[in-house]
């Protein structure tokens, strides 16, 4: 909590101070994001505990994201410039960590399709999250969306679901088995098992 106010006060530094907006400073650096790293290491200290069932955040904590979505585009999305942009990381990196916990929890010891499907989405969701943007790009600048409807919502989720998001899926799968499991293979193991009592 300490290096969380510590990461926050260095956004307010380099804002007030230095003159950097709050949209440069919350998305593209690590001092922005740095709060929601540590957020995500505390989730992961209280799973390793185990001390509630964090089933019971799954609802609570998906109505709080999609909230935190609905606010976000009230108040002007991306192209704000905004200073609410610096409380922005702490409270996703908070909603998200909660999530995952309840996420988590529930899919520990589950091997159905659906265990076995989030999985597969799961392990490539960090190329999915760096490709998408180039995919829409490279269908939009070629002209191969479509705009069947006259409302921009209606158009983008069409383009999104059959078009941008399972043309990203497939461009991630490939990514991820050339690029990220051979080096996700060279991992050392991040937690020991427990030794076995002495005699």
């Amino acid at each position: 909590f300490i290096l969380i106010g510590a990461g926050f006060a260095v956004k307010l530094l380099c804002v007030y101070k230095l003159g950097y907006t709050a949209n440069f400073i919350s998305y593209w650096t690590l001092a922005g994001r740095i709060d929601q790293f540590l957020l995500g290491m505390l989730a992961a200290e209280i799973y390793a505990r185990g001390s509630f069932d964090h089933s019971r955040l799954l609802i609570p904590s998906a109505l709080c994201v999609a909230t935190l979505i609905f606010i976000y585009h009230r108040l002007g999305g991306w192209p704000a410039q905004s200073d609410w942009k610096l409380l922005l990381p702490i409270a996703e990196g908070a909603a998200w960590a909660a999530f995952m916990l309840a996420y988590t929890h529930m899919f520990t010891k589950n091997t159905g399709a659906v265990a076995k499907a989030m999985t597969f989405l799961g392990e490539r969701s960090y190329s999915f999250y760096l490709l998408h943007l180039v995919v829409w790009f490279y269908f939009y600048r070629n002209g191969l969306l479509i705009w069947p409807f006259e409302s921009p919502i209606y158009n983008s989720f069409i383009n999104s679901a059959i078009i941008v998001l399972p043309s990203t899926l497939a461009v991630s799968s490939v990514t991820y088995v050339l690029i990220e499991r051979p080096f996700l293979r060279l991992r050392v193991k991040y937690i020991k098992p427990d030794s076995p009592p002495e005699a």
